[in-house]
């Protein structure tokens, strides 16, 4: 009975075993398929990213054209405004096919025309999908991402089509609309975004720029978006006792040759805490106004080493 016992045992034992180790080895074959698939989806991804992207866009009186160039995993993107090239740079690439999104990803970075020429910059992820030889790319919409998402497109074209609109941008307006005022609609538009801000007034200040809008405090070429100020702004006044005082303030918007607008605001301001500090300060801040007469973005420059500890802006610039 003994010997029967064992044996039984035995047989359920290497049952067990046998089925345990054919799951196993399943699950295996399954996940190392998964995987051969995902690999598989985004080496076709990255063949379809392939050539020659190009977006166009008419923005403050000019034409600006993008020209994204993928070659293996490398892409290199220019700029130009009416035909002229304005900047440059380069990165590594990885795009990425998933179950639910393709993911474009890139890393040393490197600027190689214009102003900056030489910088490093790191990478950065986003969402993008390629259709009908479109490319659309989503800023801001994954995990961690601030700010309100943005969509841009580009078209597939060959280098000679792309070529010939740079060349057609550089051609579609040589009128000269330079000028430049110190009164009119857009010196008070920017006249009303600094007094709506010193009231307090953030919400009136907000709808004053445009959705995509931008800024960049103290700092060259890292731009944010405007939502992100204007919270910071909404959490600096809830540390006053008061208004801000403007006790000078000198205003002027420059026209350039193609129409593009940009007003430029010197600011002398008093802030008072409610812990009874008292802080003088002196503000350059410079805006880009569209067509549509909206701000387009805000880029200020001041000095926070007199700003108490706890002052907003202070822990923003950190």
């Amino acid at each position: 009975m003994e010997s029967f016992t064992i044996n039984i045992s035995k047989t359920i034992s290497q049952s067990y075993h046998g089925w345990l180790g054919t799951m196993i080895a399943g699950l295996l074959v399954l996940t190392f398929a998964t995987a051969l698939n995902a690999d598989e989806a985004s080496e076709k991804l990255l063949a379809d990213s392939q050539g020659t992207w190009v977006r166009v866009e008419d923005k403050d009186g000019s034409r600006l054209v993008t020209l994204k160039v993928i070659d293996g995993n490398n892409e290199t993107v220019s700029y130009y405004r009416d035909g002229k090239l304005t900047s440059a740079h380069k990165v590594e690439l990885k795009v990425e096919s998933t179950d639910h999104i393709a993911l474009f990803s890139f890393k040393n970075g490197e600027s190689i025309a214009g102003p900056n020429k030489g910088d490093k910059f790191t990478g950065s992820t986003y969402a993008f999908k390629i259709e009908n030889d479109t490319w659309y790319e989503v800023f801001r919409i994954l995990n961690g991402s601030s700010g309100k998402p943005n969509v841009q497109q580009y078209k597939r074209m060959s280098p000679e089509d792309a070529k010939a609109e740079i060349a057609k941008a550089s051609t579609s307006d040589n009128k000269d609309l330079s000028g430049f005022a110190q009164s009119g609609p857009d010196v008070q538009l920017i006249k009303k975004a600094i007094h709506s801000y010193a009231k307090g007034d953030i919400d009136t200040w907000h709808s004053l720029f445009d959705e995509k809008a931008t800024y960049s405090h103290n700092a060259w070429g890292s731009r944010k978006p405007i939502a992100e100020l204007a919270d910071t702004h909404r959490e600096h006044h809830a540390q006053l006792a008061g208004e801000v005082k403007i006790l000078k303030e000198i205003y002027e918007v420059v026209t350039v040759k193609g129409g593009g607008k940009h007003g430029h605001a010197w600011i002398n301001m008093e802030h008072n805490f409610k812990d009874g500090e008292k802080l003088n300060i002196s503000v350059f801040v410079a805006f880009g106004i569209n067509k549509e007469g909206k701000l387009g973005y805000e880029w200020a420059f001041f000095d926070t080493a007199a700003m108490p500890e706890q002052a907003a802006y202070k822990a923003a610039a950190n």
